[in-house]
């Protein structure tokens, strides 16, 4: 009787052992419902993402004679910046329509400020769709921030900024645009 239990008592060890190995190993189900409607950046082949160049940026409003001009925003310096009072927006040209996976924003004084934007995206430079809806940066650092664009086709970003928690000013260092061949 008592070989017996044991054998029931190792066998139970052993068939636990293999759900716990099958379950490391197994990729975790998704139910449909919780299916996002983007491709996750994570699953994504990370070889084919690639940082989209800027060929140009153009904004509503900028300090030109501080020399805070909206260039300054996509010339790969986080020393400079592109500066503006109020609700204003800064609109990124990647030169062609492209598969925009997700963008990257460092803003002044980024660890002590939370500033408000929100992103929009064009194929046209004319007709804008909203691809972030407001939010607010972190407030936590000064380098690039990300935000996850959901693999739009765009050729143009515009992010409109709405001031810090600080002040009514914007202060946007530098926007990098990353996406999939």
């Amino acid at each position: 009787m008592v070989k017996c239990v044991k054998n029931v008592f190792v066998a139970a060890i052993a068939v636990s052992a293999i759900f716990v190995i099958a379950g490391c190993t197994s990729k975790p189900s998704v139910a449909p419902a919780e299916v996002p409607d983007v491709v996750d950046m994570f699953e994504a082949d990370m070889a084919a993402v690639v940082e989209f160049p800027a060929v140009e940026a153009t904004a509503s409003a900028y300090q030109e004679s501080k020399g805070l001009v909206a260039a300054n925003a996509i010339d790969g310096d986080l020393n400079t910046t592109w500066t503006a009072e109020g609700s204003q927006w800064i609109n990124i040209d990647l030169g062609a329509v492209k598969k925009v996976a997700y963008l990257e924003v460092a803003m002044l004084k980024g660890s002590q400020r939370k500033y408000k934007v929100m992103f929009e995206a064009s194929t046209d430079g004319t007709t804008y769709k909203t691809i972030l809806k407001k939010t607010t940066s972190s407030g936590k650092t000064e380098e690039m921030e990300m935000y996850d664009t959901a693999n739009i086709e765009a050729q143009y970003i515009r992010i409109n900024v709405y001031g810090a928690d600080s002040s009514d000013w914007n202060n946007i260092r530098e926007v990098k645009v990353y996406g999939i061949n």
